[in-house]
């Protein structure tokens, strides 16, 4: 009799633990940052950096459109300022906002410069370094400063500096101080591949007199790997309605005879040689034309400000 109860005991033991284990433990299972949502493996990650949800950390390369696989470029040193100087020349205008504002904040700013400076110089050619980091901003309608994640992916190819975005200022909310469950909504650095239903609420621009940057896509920013700082005008101070900066246009930089290479979007360009004209028309004359070109449509209003730079700065 007693050996029966004992097996019929074992049995229920056995069970329980069997439903627990299938049922995620104990107290249920947490999220860790990096692990992939349906739970079949953890992805292979060296984190540099990390504080609560926040992180910086090398991963391997996300997919690629159409299935190619393009090695990214090792760089072996490259500084913390050169990167901050990337990260702090981008401003944000949210969708319903008349006004942009710093992406990141000092302390933002000082994490992304150091840790990303180190992981590239870590990573291996199939690795990018992925972020996340929250930080106090203003909101859009408002005056008091809420907690806000953004999050990227970073590596180089051809001599240029990839920042691909995936949540930009999102709001973090809480339901009765309980924080968001991050099975529901999780933290993604930006893809190659893009996600066409998740919208950044806004767009990019480039801060006066920070640096120049090209745009693969919306949430898709490339730097040179060498700083360039030009003065561009963005729509907010001119009372347009978007700014992006030309991809293929060179800026002036206001310095004379001095000019910022040509970014590349996709493979290295051959290098230009720009001849000054044999008969040079005045300045008000270019303008006049230049403003003509625009009015038929005939360049787009990127193309328009770059080359009205370039106009003025033979004064």
């Amino acid at each position: 009799m007693q050996t029966g109860v004992c097996n019929l005991l074992s049995r229920a033991v056995l069970w329980t633990m069997a439903m627990i284990m299938l049922t995620g433990g104990f107290t249920g299972c947490s999220y860790l940052p990096f692990m992939k949502s349906d739970k079949s493996q953890v992805k292979r990650v060296k984190t540099l950096w990390q504080s609560g949800e926040q992180y910086v950390a090398i991963e391997k390369q996300d997919r690629q459109p159409g299935g190619i696989e393009k090695a990214n470029e090792h760089i072996s040193e490259i500084s913390v300022d050169r990167l901050r100087s990337a990260f702090a020349s981008i401003d944000f205008r949210p969708a319903e906002a008349d006004k942009s504002r710093a992406m990141f904040n000092d302390d933002e700013l000082r994490i992304l410069s150091e840790y990303v400076a180190e992981g590239l110089a870590l990573a291996g050619p199939d690795e990018d370094v992925t972020f996340v980091v929250i930080g106090h901003h203003v909101a859009a309608l408002g005056f008091l400063k809420q907690r806000m994640v953004t999050t990227g992916r970073v590596f180089c190819q051809d001599g240029q500096i990839n920042i691909i975005f995936g949540d930009v200022h999102r709001e973090l909310t809480e339901t009765m101080g309980v924080p968001e469950d991050r099975r529901l909504n999780p933290f993604l650095p930006g893809s190659r591949e893009g996600n066409p239903e998740k919208k950044l609420g806004g767009i990019l621009i480039p801060k006066k007199d920070g640096e120049i940057f090209a745009k693969m896509r919306e949430d898709w920013l490339i730097f040179p790997l060498k700083a360039e700082t030009v003065s561009v005008p963005t729509a907010a101070q001119e009372g347009g309605e978007g700014a992006e900066v030309s991809k293929t246009a060179p800026a002036a930089t206001g310095k004379e005879n001095a000019q910022v290479p040509e970014v590349r979007s996709s493979a290295p360009a051959a290098s230009r040689e720009k001849t000054a004209p044999a008969a040079k028309k005045s300045v008000e004359e270019r303008l006049i034309i230049l403003n003509e070109l625009r009015n038929k449509k005939l360049i787009n209003e990127d193309e328009y400000r770059v080359k009205r730079l370039d106009i003025l700065n033979d004064l």
